[in-house]
């Protein structure tokens, strides 16, 4: 009963009760779903393959997600200041907020049963289980590793898991092929996960702790007192990438923001785009990287700018232009391998999606910072409004991506519109800056 009470408290400081009775009806629909897929599936694999793709695309970024940022997945300081203080054993606290991963997780990933029921039959329940604790564990022992270990943890591991695109037998996923001893596979490796999380686990190890660092700071960014405004945000956001989300599902909402330098994003794009151009079929897929990347970059934007800084120096419109001009130049070096490698390639739709998809950059972040502002307390609950606006900000680019792939010039002239306003519309950056300062959401 504790560990359900304790749960419960963790699932509330997340989601309101609205959102998560909607959760929980969406679950349910996707299992209704599901029930009448497993039923009517064929087996016939050859005829669900772009399912087969769908599925592992879809868990390699749930994977990516939960292996490399592992702080977004553990208890936030907010949850601390009243977990901590429940009468109950450590031992006791931590298993009752991984018990809440479950759950949250349960409903994150529900949507993997529409996908590989067709496929699986019955199946893929026990694939949607085993993936949900899978995901709960995963953050815990990725957290455990030192960075370099954590990356190549989640290179060999979405490794593993990709193999199965190209019918490699022994993938965790090789389920797909109708390997049946590959749900063996996935469960012996779920259960490993779970003993080297839980081994010798204490509830602090769940805590994310920042540290503070005594050592100067290297190479530090130094400006010319005559230099432009947006070769001054130029030279700051080419030095440094910041990736984040003001939304975090597991850790209660805080806003997470990381700093990278550029080398250490560049790279992984270079190797994708050797990757795009020696296998064209990734190419879907890597364009899917390029919006997650794009909606972390959005995601980061206006968050931790000293606004009162910036505004007595310019205009809001005039700092805007510049600061979003700069980035969008900065995601356009990130972008250029992937672009030069589908041009390559000749996949030349795809070429031009890529092209244009930075654009979508200068959208996201001005209907961020306009309609979505941080509050100032840095915590928030996800509800029904968080979530609609989130589907609403997204839809438009999510569009935009696949008619940038049937009709590049259409949506040229659809971002330079759209570019034109955000950079031309002095009321609405005055506003946008005015709730970034006093809005209490």
């Amino acid at each position: 009963m504790k560990l359900f009470k304790i749960a419960w408290l963790k699932i509330r400081s997340t989601y309101s009760l609205p959102l998560l009775i909607l959760s929980i009806i969406i679950l349910a629909f996707y299992i209704y779903i599901g029930i009448i897929e497993a039923k009517l599936a064929s087996g016939n694999v050859s005829s669900i393959v772009p399912l087969k793709t769908t599925v592992i695309e879809l868990l390699s970024i749930y994977l990516f997600s939960y292996s490399i940022l592992p702080t977004n997945r553990i208890v936030s300081k907010s949850d601390q200041d009243f977990l901590f203080m429940i009468p109950v054993d450590e031992k006791e606290l931590a298993v009752g907020i991984i018990c809440s991963y479950l759950i949250i997780n349960a409903l994150l990933v529900g949507i993997l049963i529409i996908f590989t029921a067709p496929i699986l039959g019955f199946g893929a329940f026990a694939l949607f289980l085993m993936f949900s604790i899978l995901l709960s564990f995963i953050p815990i022992f990725s957290l455990r590793l030192k960075t370099l270990y954590r990356v190549l943890f989640t290179v060999l591991l979405l490794a593993w898991f990709i193999s199965a695109y190209f019918n490699f037998p022994y993938s965790p996923l090789s389920m797909l092929d109708s390997y049946t001893y590959s749900y063996f596979i996935l469960l012996g490796l779920t259960l490993l996960v779970a003993f080297l999380s839980l081994n010798k686990l204490n509830v602090y190890d769940l805590v994310k702790i920042n540290y503070q660092s005594s050592r100067g700071i290297k190479n530090p960014i130094t400006f010319s007192p005559s230099s432009s405004p947006f070769l001054i945000m130029l030279k700051k956001n080419i030095n440094l990438i910041e990736l984040g989300g003001r939304v975090s599902q597991i850790a209660g909402g805080q806003y997470l923001i990381a700093r990278i330098k550029i080398y250490y994003v560049l790279i992984p794009m270079i190797v994708l785009a050797i990757l795009a151009y020696f296998f064209p079929q990734l190419s879907f897929l890597i364009l899917v990287v390029e919006f997650i990347l794009l909606l972390n970059y959005a995601q980061a934007s206006f968050i931790n700018e000293p606004l009162w800084l910036d505004l007595s120096i310019m205009p809001p419109s005039k700092f805007a232009r510049n600061y979003l001009l700069s980035k969008t130049l900065t995601l356009y070096i990130l972008f250029i391998p992937l672009i030069i490698s589908e041009f390559i390639s000749r996949n030349i739709s795809f070429a031009i999606a890529s092209l244009e998809f930075p654009l979508t950059f200068i959208y996201l972040s001005s209907i961020l910072a306009r309609f979505y502002p941080v509050p100032q307390s840095g915590i928030q609950i996800l509800n029904l409004r968080r979530m609609i606006f989130t589907i609403i900000g997204t839809t438009p680019v999510l569009v935009i991506l696949f008619l940038s792939l049937l009709y590049p010039l259409f949506t040229f002239v659809v971002l330079i519109l759209l570019v034109s306003y955000f950079f031309l519309s002095e009321k609405f950056w005055e506003k946008a800056f005015e709730n970034a300062i006093s809005s209490p959401y």
